[in-house]
């Protein structure tokens, strides 16, 4: 289950959110729209000027118009081209800044991009969508607010722009072509018309009332998504159009509302993981190159960082915290916008694994590997030492999978234990009488096999109140086997330890 912010759009896909902070004062990103051919012997100097306003002031934004419509332009047919003659477009190359003018030479064209940059907006935009490669669907959710008391009609455009097209491009000693030329800035579409749609028709629009538009458009096989912008202005309706002032604009990647796709596989819901132990996290994950993982165990009230980010492989060894909860969830979030996430779809469990002792001597095991298997560690309230047996007994103080020790304690208490399951179900045992112990599931004693077979020669016996015949074998339980010869017992699971843990 994907996850967005409530506030988006909400659809199949995930989504991309870009915004200008509202505020009464606004950064204005001036527009230049201009015509140009490829053709045009003088374009390439009209190009050059645009290269130089980029580098002062790159908040700028441009709009190339290729025409007119019928010349041998590749791109003169983009839908909308008659905003040429809206602009009154006639000399090659010409540009018009934020509609406040007739067509102006290049020679102006830094100055008043540089004038306009120091008016403040007066419409702030913001963005919500997906894209789909898949089907080429855009699917936009655009909200104009207005940033001060405005009245008349305001209209909408909505434009895509490619760049980084080559075609032969005509120049002259001055303003250099070439057959190799990287055309910029190239309007493939206005996609709501030339003029656009109306936002306000002919009334007030107050400071602070938004008003949206959703657009739904398939975007052209032959445009590369990856060299596409997408540039959404906001101008007032007046003639001539060429003096219909732009309020605001906003120009965004295309690749920026590609669909996110992250999908959590494991653990997913009804895991049972041991704490403290090595756990695989792996996930999908679709046009991201980093993920951000995290975990929780009070079912998403917080959230604990696994890791600040990791390249997204699918899949990421986890150190399992020390914990005991069956509220745990994994979240996976795009590293660059954590907006795109996923988490488990149902709760799983991490368990530390528990077994009783009782006041005074107890015969137990340790049916996990910890990280420190000492008796220290392992029983720091037993109040003696842990023996071992072999032929007799002896102390240890570094306890080992698949034997069993004595131990005593000064009161009833539950041992709970953390680390790594075992691999082996088989336990090496001497001729005579062996301390044995399972390791995290319950055995029943009538599937236990032996090599070689007939070794066994008694009943396994546990230890509680005194000795009893068992019929199971318990995790953390120690059990007596006598046998025939040296061999091995190998362990057949009866039940799964894990269902069988009380979660605190």
């Amino acid at each position: 289950m994907i996850y967005l912010q409530k506030i988006l759009l909400i659809t199949s896909f995930l989504f991309f959110h870009i915004h200008s902070n509202l505020f009464s004062q606004q950064q204005r990103n001036p527009v230049l729209e201009y015509c140009t051919g490829t053709w045009c012997q003088w374009c390439p100097c009209g190009h050059m000027v645009i290269e130089q306003i980029k580098s002062s002031i790159p908040n700028a934004i441009f709009l190339g118009y290729h025409g007119p419509a019928g010349s041998s332009d590749p791109w003169d047919g983009f839908q909308g081209n008659s905003i040429i003659n809206l602009l009154t477009f006639s000399a090659y190359p010409t540009g018009v800044v934020d509609r406040t003018s007739a067509p102006i030479s290049r020679d102006s064209w830094f100055n008043t991009v540089n004038n306009r940059n120091g008016i403040l907006a007066t419409v702030s935009i913001t963005a919500d969508g997906a894209f789909n490669p898949g089907n080429r669907l855009l699917n936009l959710n655009v909200n104009s607010t207005a940033l001060q008391n405005l009245s008349g009609t305001f209209n909408m455009n909505l434009i895509i722009l490619e760049d980084s097209l080559v075609y032969p491009q005509s120049g002259n000693s001055s303003c250099p072509g070439g057959n190799q030329y990287i055309h910029h800035n190239v309007v493939r579409a206005m996609i709501n018309g030339a003029e656009g749609e109306i936002l306000v028709n002919g009334s007030t629009w107050n400071i602070g009332e938004t008003i949206s538009k959703n657009i739904q458009y398939t975007v052209p096989a032959n445009l590369l998504a990856e060299k596409c912008h997408l540039v959404v202005l906001v101008y007032k309706v007046q003639a001539p159009f060429y003096t219909a002032q732009v309020q605001q604009a906003e120009k965004f990647s295309l690749t920026n509302l590609f669909q996110i796709s992250i999908t959590v596989t494991s653990p997913n819901g009804g895991e049972f993981i041991l704490a403290g132990s090595n756990s695989t996290i792996t996930w999908t994950a679709e046009n991201t190159d980093s993920v951000k993982i995290e975990y929780t165990t009070d079912s998403g009230v917080s959230w604990n960082q696994i890791t600040v980010g990791c390249l997204n492989t699918g899949s990421f060894n986890w150190d399992v915290p020390n914990v005991s909860s069956n509220n745990c969830s994994i979240r996976i979030a795009n590293l660059n916008n954590e907006l795109n996430f996923d988490e488990s779809d149902n709760s799983f469990t991490i368990y530390r694994v528990q077994f009783n002792v009782y006041s005074g001597w107890n015969l137990v095991s340790i049916p996990i590997l910890s990280n420190n298997m000492s008796k220290s560690f392992l029983f720091p309230t037993a109040i003696s030492p842990v023996y071992a047996y072999n032929n007799g007994y002896y102390t240890v103080d570094t306890l080992l999978n698949g034997e069993s020790y004595w131990v005593k304690f000064n009161s009833n208490e539950t041992i709970s234990l953390h680390g790594n399951f075992i691999i082996e179900n088989t336990i090496n045992v001497s001729s005579g009488w062996n301390m044995i112990g399972p390791f995290d599931n319950t055995i029943d004693v009538n599937s236990i096999i032996t090599q070689p077979p007939n070794l066994l020669a008694s009943p396994f016996y546990g230890f509680g109140s005194g000795y009893y015949n068992a019929n199971e074998l318990e995790p953390g339980s120690g059990y007596w086997i006598k046998t025939n010869t040296s061999g091995i017992i190998q362990l057949n699971t009866a039940t799964d330890f894990r269902e069988r843990i009380p979660v605190k």
